[in-house]
């Protein structure tokens, strides 16, 4: 079934929360590796991650450490509205 307008911003949550996941499993940085980072547990910013409850700034320096390119972020900080223009300079 398609996605729908309504939900896209509950959709690009949910591919978030799957690219950081698959990001960090290819990396081989554990949760754990995370934790001590941001001083939590392992668990802790597992649970933060699953529920989207990171701030801003752990939020971007997360992607930045798991090598998002720059279009992905913005794609992801805008709710899945960023169009990337061609050609325009």
């Amino acid at each position: 079934m398609p996605r729908t307008h309504l939900s896209r911003r509950s959709d690009t949550r949910r591919d978030l929360i799957a690219e950081i996941t698959q990001r960090r499993k290819e990396s081989h940085i554990t949760l754990n590796d995370l934790g001590r980072r941001y001083h939590v547990s392992g668990q802790r910013i597992g649970q933060k991650i699953n529920t989207m409850a990171l701030n801003y700034d752990e939020l971007v320096d997360l992607m930045v450490l798991l090598s998002f390119p720059p279009d992905r972020i913005l794609w992801y900080m805008s709710g899945g509205t960023y169009r990337e223009t061609e050609g325009r300079t």
